[in-house]
């Protein structure tokens, strides 16, 4: 039979409990837009044989393997949109749909030189030819300016997403230290809450596999096997930006000790780290470089040709355009050679022909429409279309993953909020059942006081 003793017990076992319970719906409830939190709930055991209850540390209910599952689609995603948002200014600066682009300008000088063979001595047509190859030049300044705005972009961004992702495994690292002389409860899944959305940041940033340790800390590691957290240390991760042209994008990693490590491909990278170091090593870069090569092909090859004919005064022909020192930059450098007027383009092929020969403007119209005008044996505006080619491929891929990859990310999230998410409704609930069972206690406990009473006055 309970004695009087042991109904007072129970009942200050219950309202305590109670009263714990009721702080921590307050706690879900404040903390439901959390990032990294996690739904606590209160583990409750039965006491005093039975007559009582009582409460351990809070729990968080994690789910490891959707977070897992969370990180790798955080990563993915990442790593798609970071290309595409590059690869869309390079694609607009390469666009000739609105007819401004240099797929235009090289139409116009296609169309100049063949008006100039219809009518080889014509003073406004020569005039025509240069004024189009001036605008031809500054188209190609300004897609260059373009390219390399878009490629230079991804090299600040790589650099900063670095300095992002070292900051991250720094504050990991100092949680982890905490973690291990963290208190069960509320302190440790404050810990583990932000400690969470740390790695779930991080995990946009570049592809990571985390594992936990026995002693609560993080072995967190890149997809390439590379340790970034470990034992509450991190290591350092270092962009590294080669020599033009290429100007190639290297990863490597810094240890605590201050060793370094090989460096490692954006492949293997991942994230939107890795999706930078793609899109300017495998596109960018390489756009760069293409369009350089093409405006020094051209220039070279015009003027070879134009050498080859003769002036309206029956001279020989000379450069047309200024020639390029080296294909670096070339793009940027297409400008008429000093001094060049209308009567000193070579049309002809004979100094004997007379003005009426436009055999050379035949040849120089060819340079721009024909297969092998260039030594790799394309066509000019064959070259220039498989540049815009690469490019919208590239940022149509990109498009479609991310497309693709976020949509699984949202399935991920909202499997992960239905499993360690806060309801309100349910939290609504919890409290309502934490506020009667705290009302049964006090009434428990008003009613013991009022046999206490009871039996006082009788002894009394």
């Amino acid at each position: 039979m309970a004695t009087l003793q042991s109904i007072l017990s129970a009942a200050r076992s219950g309202m305590s409990v109670s009263q714990t319970a009721a702080g921590l719906v307050s706690r879900n409830i404040a903390n439901a837009q959390t990032p990294g939190y996690a739904r606590e709930i209160l583990p409750i055991a039965a006491a005093l044989g039975g007559l009582a209850v009582t409460s351990g540390p809070p729990v968080a209910m994690r789910a490891a393997l959707l977070e897992r599952a969370l990180q790798g689609a955080n990563g993915r995603v990442g790593y798609h949109e970071s290309q595409s948002r590059h690869l869309s200014i390079a694609e607009a600066a390469l666009n000739d749909l609105d007819g401004t682009g240099l797929g235009a300008r090289l139409d116009d000088f296609r169309e100049a030189l063949s008006s100039l063979s219809a009518n080889p001595s014509g003073t406004a047509e020569r005039s025509t030819l240069l004024s189009q190859a001036n605008t031809l030049g500054a188209s190609f300044a300004s897609t260059r300016r373009q390219l390399d705005q878009a490629a230079s972009g991804t090299r600040d961004e790589a650099v900063a997403t670095t300095a992002k992702v070292n900051s991250l495994a720094a504050e990991i690292a100092q949680i982890d230290q905490r973690i291990k002389s963290a208190r069960p409860g509320e302190e440790i899944n404050t810990y583990l809450a932000r400690r969470s959305a740390l790695v779930g940041t991080l995990s946009g940033l570049v592809d990571v596999d985390v594992r936990q340790r026995t002693d609560g800390t993080l072995h967190v590691s890149t997809a390439g096997g590379r340790s970034l957290v470990e034992g509450g240390e991190a290591s350092k991760m270092v962009v590294e930006i080669g020599q033009p042209p290429a100007r190639a994008l290297t990863v490597s990693f810094e240890r605590p000790d201050g060793s370094r490590l090989a460096a490692i491909s954006g492949s293997e990278l991942g994230g939107e780290l890795g999706g930078l170091v793609k899109a300017h090593d495998e596109t960018l870069a390489p756009a760069l470089e293409k369009l350089d090569k093409l405006a020094f092909d051209l220039m070279n090859a015009f003027n070879a040709q134009h050498a080859n004919g003769f002036t309206l005064s029956g001279a020989q022909g000379g450069d047309f355009f200024t020639p390029p020192a080296t294909a670096d930059g070339a793009a940027s450098r297409m400008t008429l050679v000093a001094g060049i007027q209308p009567g000193d383009v070579a049309a002809s092929t004979n100094a004997a022909s007379g003005a009426g020969d436009n055999t050379n403007v035949l040849a120089l119209y060819g340079l721009l429409t024909e297969t092998g005008a260039l030594p790799d044996g394309s066509s000019v505006n064959d070259f220039w279309r498989g540049i815009g080619s690469d490019v919208s491929h590239a940022q149509a891929d990109a498009k479609a993953g991310a497309a693709f990859e976020t949509g699984s990310r949202d399935q991920i999230e909202n499997l992960l909020a239905s499993e360690t998410g806060v309801s309100i409704d349910e939290e609504m609930f919890q409290l309502t059942q934490a506020q009667t069972a705290l009302e049964a206690s006090t009434r428990v406990i008003s009613e013991a006081q009022k046999m206490t009473d009871t039996v006082l006055s009788l002894v009394g």
